[in-house]
C-alpha cells in the first residue's frame, strides 16, 4: 500500500484569536495541494482559546484529518473543558518520527477517515473587501449588517468584524445567533474596479475572537456569471 501523503504543522505561540485564523488558513492551503493527513506538532504551542478549539473543529468537520502530538497540558485542559475530547485525536508521543509513524500506521491500518477525505470542490484565496447584507431575526424586522471578507471561494467566505444595524433605531451591534439564518441581498466587489456581486447566502458557523464576530458563509442560488468571476479571482490569488 501506498505511503499516504502526510504535512506536519509546527505551531508556535498560541493558537488564539488572529493565530489560530491564520492555522486555519495555512491547514487549507495544504488541505488544497492534496495534503489531506495533518500532523500538528504542539511543542511550542503556549495556549488555545475558544477561536482556536472552532477552527480545529472546522478543519475536521471540512475533511482534514488531523492529529495532535506535544500537546501541553495546559492546552489539554481547555480541549477537556470545551467537551471537544472526542474530536481531536492526540498522539501522547513526544519524538515527531513516532509521531508520523503511528498516524501511517493509524491511517494505513484502519483506512482513517477515508468517506471524508477529498480535495475541496472550492480553493479559496485571501482576500479583504466589505460585504453587505440583509436578514430577518424572527420578528424583529429587517436587520443590515457588514462584515469584512478575510477569504473566499465559489462556494463562500470567512468574514469577521460582523456588524449589524437595526432599520429602525439605526443602533449598531454585534449580531447573535447568526448561524443558519438566510442572509439575502449580499452585495460585495472583489476590488473598486469591478462590477457588484449580488447573491444569497447563509450563515453556517460563527464564533467570537475577543469582541470581534467572525462568521463562515454558504453562498446559495449565485448566477453562474458571478461564480466564474470569483473561481477566476481565486485562481489568479493562488498562482
Amino acid at each position: 500500500m501506498q505511503t499516504p501523503k502526510m504535512k506536519i504543522i509546527e505551531i508556535i505561540g498560541v493558537i488564539k484569536g488572529d493565530a489560530a485564523i491564520k492555522l486555519q488558513r495555512c491547514s487549507y492551503d495544504h488541505f488544497d495541494k492534496g495534503d489531506c493527513y495533518q500532523l500538528i506538532n504542539l511543542t511550542y504551542a503556549e495556549s488555545i482559546d475558544g477561536v482556536g478549539i472552532n477552527v480545529l473543529e472546522n478543519l475536521i468537520n471540512r475533511g482534514v484529518c488531523i492529529r495532535l502530538f506535544n500537546v501541553r497540558a495546559e492546552i489539554r485542559k481547555v480541549i477537556r473543558m470545551s467537551g471537544k475530547e472526542d474530536i481531536f485525536k492526540v498522539y501522547n508521543e513526544q519524538n515527531s518520527h513516532k509521531a508520523v509513524s503511528m498516524f501511517e500506521k493509524e491511517i494505513m491500518e484502519q483506512d482513517a477517515a477515508k468517506d471524508d477525505i477529498r480535495k475541496r470542490d472550492h480553493p479559496r484565496a485571501d482576500a479583504f473587501f466589505k460585504a453587505d447584507f440583509k436578514y430577518h431575526p424572527g420578528h424583529n424586522g429587517v436587520i443590515s449588517g457588514r462584515a469584512t471578507v478575510l477569504d473566499l471561494s465559489g462556494g463562500g467566505m470567512f468574514a469577521e468584524q460582523v456588524l449589524a444595524m437595526d432599520a429602525k433605531t439605526e443602533d449598531i451591534f454585534v449580531p447573535e445567533k447568526l448561524t443558519g439564518h438566510e442572509l439575502y441581498d449580499m452585495k460585495f466587489r472583489l476590488n473598486k474596479d469591478s462590477k457588484p456581486i449580488e447573491t444569497i447566502g447563509e450563515c453556517v458557523r460563527e464564533f467570537m475572537d475577543e469582541e470581534k464576530l467572525c462568521a463562515g458563509i454558504r453562498f446559495k442560488g449565485m448566477r453562474h456569471e458571478h461564480k466564474e468571476v470569483i473561481r477566476e479571482y481565486v485562481r489568479e490569488a493562488v498562482q
